[in-house]
């Protein structure tokens, strides 16, 4: 090749890369923008909104009788997890049996919902509607997040934009936080949440938080108000023992060990004077009256006590966003598991039956 031909091949590879490389990235977006409208449709006809009314008294000014009335106090969402009407939202949106729930469906169907059962442990109900062959949510599998994965968020946004989407991504695993319900001004403690920047708004509270399989992979529930896109999503993997003894057992079911912990983190190692850096340090609760050990509890019969630091639970070690509620959760009451414990400088082991947690 002539040294002119050269230079001219040299010009003309780079001149067609300069085509090339915008034409990737667009076909890039278009990829996602795919993805995201095939989940967005594959997810929302088992996406509900729910209007919550309340019976009250009201006085009439005129004959100064009282008489009694219906009154919206609230609204959220919920997604169908069965085909025969078991809908999953959250404990703050369904859970208060002297409510009345109204759920309007995606292709304009509406019903009066009961209140099925409610989650002991998290912001977690179940709401039952008497209808058939309704359309499900997939679930994902929310132990296999990464911060960077997209999320999307669905819900019935201020209570008037049903079905509204907005989309972000997980920024962050195993939070915890306190929020107030919204309803009542209740204060509830979120531990092991995932955050996402994807917008949750008011009325999004119960709705699905799906990736771009549109699997439901965290139930929308609470917001930072002080922040910007900061929302929080208990994990659906939490949420599946609400499903599964429900439809077993016709009511929702909870392992229970009986005892207060603080994860161990550098402050709390440096704080207490720990030797260890990872554990499940058993402690007291707020005040002394919060007992470290529940008596009569699995952890009571076991000889469990304040100061010992659990370190595995069936050889799963309890660190980082393996915290111990999280892990015992993976059991069944009724269960018997085996726990390796830090006490006094020695590793000891005890064996515990999990109690159901009332």
């Amino acid at each position: 090749m002539k040294k002119g031909n050269f230079k001219t091949s040299i010009f003309l590879l780079v001149f067609s890369f300069s085509f090339i490389l915008p034409s990737l990235q667009a076909r890039a977006l278009a990829d996602d923008e795919t993805q995201t409208i095939t989940a967005i449709n594959r997810v929302i006809p088992s996406v509900v909104s729910i209007k919550i009314t309340q019976l009250v008294s009201e006085l009439n000014q005129t004959t100064g009788e009282t008489f009694q009335t219906r009154k919206d106090v609230g609204q959220g969402t919920g997604f169908i997890v069965s085909a025969n009407g078991l809908i999953l939202t959250n404990k703050h949106v369904g859970g208060n049996r002297d409510m009345e729930y109204k759920v309007f469906l995606s292709d304009g169907r509406r019903f009066t919902a009961t209140v099925a059962d409610v989650d002991k442990l998290y912001d977690l109900a179940l709401l039952k509607i008497n209808a058939k062959n309704l359309p499900v949510a997939k679930l994902g599998d929310s132990d296999k997040l990464f911060v960077g994965t997209t999320a999307i968020a669905i819900g019935n946004a201020l209570g008037r934009y049903q079905n509204s989407a907005t989309k972000g991504i997980i920024s962050g695993i195993g939070r915890s936080l306190q929020a107030s319900d919204g309803i009542n001004g209740q204060i509830v403690r979120l531990d092991d949440v995932l955050q996402t920047d994807a917008a949750i708004n008011m009325g999004n509270s119960g709705g699905p938080l799906i990736n771009l399989r549109g699997e439901a992979i965290g139930i929308s529930t609470a917001v930072e108000s002080i922040g910007q896109s900061l929302g929080f999503a208990i994990p659906i993997n939490a949420a599946r023992k609400v499903v599964d003894t429900y439809t077993k057992f016709g009511q929702i079911k909870r392992p229970f060990l009986g005892l207060r912990y603080m994860m161990i983190t550098p402050d709390l190692k440096e704080e207490r004077g720990l030797s260890l850096d990872d554990g499940a340090l058993i402690t007291y609760g707020a005040t002394e009256a919060d007992l470290p050990i529940i008596p009569g509890s699995p952890a009571d019969r076991a000889g469990l006590g304040v100061g010992d630091i659990i370190l595995e639970v069936n050889a799963i070690k309890i660190k980082g966003e393996n915290t111990l509620v999280k892990v015992v959760q993976k059991f069944n009451v009724g269960d018997k598991i085996g726990m390796k414990v830090w006490r006094s400088g020695r590793v000891i082991m005890r064996i515990l039956t999990l109690d159901e947690l009332k």
